[in-house]
């Protein structure tokens, strides 16, 4: 991705770079980092929400589904490609009026002057690794949460992934993913600095948890979760091959071995999402 500083970009480049279960919202695995997050999130309903890197809406519109007539959701994307899908989302599925999208990026949100500080929850998931000043766009989320009102980061830490079986060729393709990051500028560690984020952007912290996209062989979501992170690291082969990290024949091996050590029965991946709320 070659956006400026803090913008929100829906490139090739950002949707590859996805963390499992975010890159194909619509997949299994999203589905269930979806209905975890919203459990963390225990919207009361009434809330006013900014919901800040919105993608492709699918995820902004989970949250509004959870508020009363008394609540509202504002979504802010930088992509227009990804804007109009997450527009044309809500139109096939008859939710035109259930979020308000709209184009902007995070260090100048596209906010009216009155709506300036009057969030009740400013939301962002997906968005600091992505970012080239997470410090600053920290500070805008910030910036526009009431007094007292909740701001939620939610990122990885890409050191997080483990699978047993060790699987040698998976966590090389996996290092070379990460070093990806490095070379477009992201940081692929922003997870463990959330509350740092949250600190210097003028928040109060109140409170982390790591929310979970683990599985294991002969789970239900088992070769769902084999499958997204599959398309996560086969998504990010063009991005690896130009950032000189892998060679085609790195990127198959990694994929071959994902296969074939998936169908072991003492198989388990472990991951998690970094959460860190604080108050304004």
């Amino acid at each position: 991705m070659t956006s400026d500083a803090g913008t929100l970009d829906g490139a090739a480049a950002g949707d590859a770079l996805g963390a499992p279960g975010s890159r194909v919202r619509s997949s299994f695995g999203g589905e269930r980092l979806e209905r975890a997050c919203l459990a963390e999130l225990a919207l009361r309903g009434d809330e006013h929400i900014l919901d800040v890197g919105s993608g492709d809406g699918r995820f902004a519109r989970a949250l509004a589904r959870g508020l009363g007539a008394e609540g509202s959701l504002v979504a802010v994307e930088g992509s227009l490609d990804r804007l109009a899908a997450a527009r044309a989302h809500a139109r096939d599925e008859a939710e035109e009026g259930l979020v308000e999208f709209r184009q902007g990026s995070a260090p100048s949100l596209p906010l009216a002057e009155e709506e300036r500080g009057s969030f009740d929850l400013v939301h962002a998931r997906f968005l600091l690794e992505h970012v080239r000043d997470p410090a600053g766009v920290a500070a805008s989320l910030v910036a526009a949460t009431r007094p007292g009102g909740r701001i939620v980061l939610v990122d990885d830490d890409h050191d997080r992934l483990e699978l047993w079986p060790e699987a040698p060729a998976v966590s090389a393709l996996w290092r070379a993913y990460i070093r990806t990051h490095d070379r477009l500028g992201h940081d692929p560690y922003v997870g463990r600095r959330l509350v740092q984020l949250l600190h210097e952007g003028g928040a109060h912290p109140t409170r982390v948890t790591v929310v979970p996209w683990s599985s294991c062989a002969g789970s239900a979501d088992w070769q769902a979760t084999v499958d997204d992170l599959a398309g996560v690291l086969g998504g990010a082969r063009a991005l690896m091959l130009a950032a000189g990290v892998a060679t085609d024949a790195h990127v198959d091996a990694g994929l071959d071995e994902l296969t074939a050590w998936s169908r072991r029965p003492e198989a388990s991946l472990w991951y998690g999402l970094c959460w860190a709320e604080g108050r304004h």
